[in-house]
């Protein structure tokens, strides 16, 4: 029974280990997709707004970490 239990609890813990590595990679193509964006547009407006949206998904970048 405790041999089910730990191979459980194993297969849990990669899972969680795949979504933080999944979250991880949408949110740097995100961000990649932003810094894309933030050089093709001349607007200055939408270029600051672009950064901050840029800086704000590598806050959640960084809380995905831990």
């Amino acid at each position: 029974m405790s041999d089910s239990t730990d191979t459980e609890a194993k297969y849990q813990e990669e899972w969680k280990k795949t979504v933080r590595e999944l979250k991880r990679a949408i949110i740097r193509k995100k961000i990649a997709d932003l810094n894309q964006e933030l050089h093709a547009v001349d607007d200055p407006t939408l270029q600051e707004r672009l950064s901050e949206l840029t800086k704000e998904l590598s806050l959640v970048e960084k809380s995905a970490l831990s």
